[in-house]
Parts: structure tokens; sequence; C-alpha cells
């Protein structure tokens, strides 16, 4: 059964109380900053939610409305009937895809009047060589040729008193330049005299130096030399001092180790006394037996007596 009572919206609930955000920080209706520009700018803004809010919830409804009408029954249609959602300003706003895009070339790209181009090409002939500026320049005569003849008659310039002071300056000159050029040729000849002694005296040191370079070589080799000498003197006579030494104590030594030695060895009988040893082998033992013979010849003559 539907209800007899008709709303424009779904009954209030408090899952909806719950999920409404009532911070005032939050809410876009609530003007900051400069009141004239907020109030301008909440107008404005107030203006775009709003048709955008209503063109949203319009086409939500719209669509809503067309779905009802296509589920309702024929034979239901003389009954009571459900009433259809009206547009609100408190519908929360739908995510429907309400951006269209809209070619805008033809405000943002210039279009420039089309002009129309036509390429021409044209041969010419080079160009004549341009030879005027390598003639010479040469003024053109004007008025008329004449000739003027000057004898020594007519007393035009006296030579004596005008021509004598410029051949002075110019014989004064010629010799002032002859008496440089001689003082150049004296500096060059005092140059090349001072470069040559310069020169020799340059040979001179360096064969001065090569001498001395020479004499110091030949002095440290005779120090090397004697260095060599007075190390193998010393190496000889540290030679002499071992053998002295070692002479000496074998002196000592054998003194005494051949004093040993023989007494060791004569007791040992490796060394002996001929004449002893020929006087105990020979003359003592035939002595020996002689004796022994006499005294067995007088013992068996007791016995017999």
């Amino acid at each position: 059964m539907h209800s007899p009572t008709s709303y424009s919206r779904q009954p209030y609930s408090f899952s909806e109380m719950r999920s409404a955000v009532f911070n005032i920080m939050n809410d876009p209706r609530v003007a900051r900053g400069s009141v004239y520009a907020a109030a301008v700018c909440t107008h404005v803004l107030c203006r775009c939610s709003n048709s955008l809010s209503v063109s949203q919830n319009s086409i939500h409804i719209k669509r809503d409305n067309a779905a009802r009408v296509s589920q309702i029954p024929p034979n239901q249609s003389s009954g009571p009937q459900k009433s259809f959602k009206k547009q609100t300003i408190f519908e929360a706003p739908t995510t429907l895809q309400t951006f269209f895009p809209v070619d805008l070339s033809a405000n943002l790209i210039e279009h420039t009047p089309h002009v129309d181009e036509t390429e021409v090409s044209t041969q010419t002939d080079t160009f004549l060589p341009n030879n005027k500026h390598k003639k010479p320049f040469v003024l053109k005569k004007t008025g008329i040729e004449a000739s003027t003849e000057i004898a020594e008659s007519d007393g035009l310039f006296d030579f004596d008193v005008e021509v004598s002071p410029l051949l002075t300056v110019l014989v004064n000159k010629t010799l002032r330049q002859a008496m440089c050029e001689v003082e150049w040729e004296d500096e060059l000849k005092h140059i090349a005299l001072y470069l040559e002694e310069l020169h020799t005296n340059k040979a001179l040191d360096a064969e001065a130096v090569r001498e001395l370079v020479a004499q110091a070589k030949k002095a440290y080799a005779i120090k090397d030399a004697e260095k060599v000498e007075q190390r193998r003197r010393v190496q000889e006579s540290a030679l002499v001092d071992e053998k002295v030494a070692a002479v000496s104590l074998s002196r000592l030594l054998m003194s005494q180790v051949v004093e040993d030695t023989t007494v060791a060895l004569t007791a040992q009988g490796v060394f002996y006394d001929p004449l002893r040893r020929q006087v105990e082998g020979n003359f003592m033992a035939w002595m020996y037996s002689a004796a022994d013979t006499i005294v067995k010849t007088k013992q068996s003559a007791r016995l017999l007596i």
C-alpha cells in the first residue's frame, strides 16, 4: 500500500544528522577576509553553485521520475500514485558527468586573413666592368699657355746676397752629415773593437774556468787516490795488528799446549828416548834373563845339596 501522505524528501534519520558537518569553519557560506570581497565572491559562488546544483538535481530528478513512470503497471494508473521528487536546495549533489568538452579554438587562436602568394623569378644580365676609377685623374686645362724668359741682365735677384746663405746652409748641412757619418763609422769601429776585446776576455775567462775545473778535478782525483791509499794502509795496519796479536797469543798458548801435549804423549809412549828405549828393551831384558838364569842355577844347586 502506498502512504496517503507524500514527502518532498525522505524522512529525517539520525544517520543523516550524524553525517552532517556542523563545523562553521568548513561552511562555504561563511565569508572570510574582506567584507566587500567576501560579499561579491559569495554572491558569485552562490550563483554558480546554485546553478550547478540545480542542473545536477534536475537531471537526477528527471531520471528518477522517468524510471518510476516506466515501473508503474497500467492497471494501477487510476489509483493513488506516489508523488515525484521536487527540486530543493537541500538535496545532496550527485557525482554525475556534467562536463562536456567545448571547442574554444575559435576564441583562443587568432585567425589571420588568407593572403594569396605568387612566386616570380627574373633573369638579368651581368654587370658591366667599372674601370673608370682605374684611370688617372687629370685636371682640365684652363686659360692660355704662356712662357717667361729671364735674362741675367734683368737683375731679377742678387746671387751673392740671396743664394749665399742658402749655399752656406747646404754646405754646413752636408759637412754636418759627413761628420755624423764619420763619427758613426768611428763609433762602429770602437764598438767592433770593444766587442772583439769582450769576446777575447770571455774566451780567456772561459779558458781560466776550464783550467780551474781541470785543476779541481785533478785535486779531487788525487784526494780520492790518497783516500784509497790511506784506507788500504789502515786495512793493512789493522791486518798486521791482528797478525801480531795472533802470534803473541799463539806463542803464549803454544808454550802451554806443547808442554801439556808432550807430557801426555810421553805418558802414552808416543814420544820416547831412543837410548832409554834401547837400554830398557835390549840390555835390561838380557840382564834380567841372565840374572834369572843365575838365580835358577843357584836354586837348583841348593836343592841338590
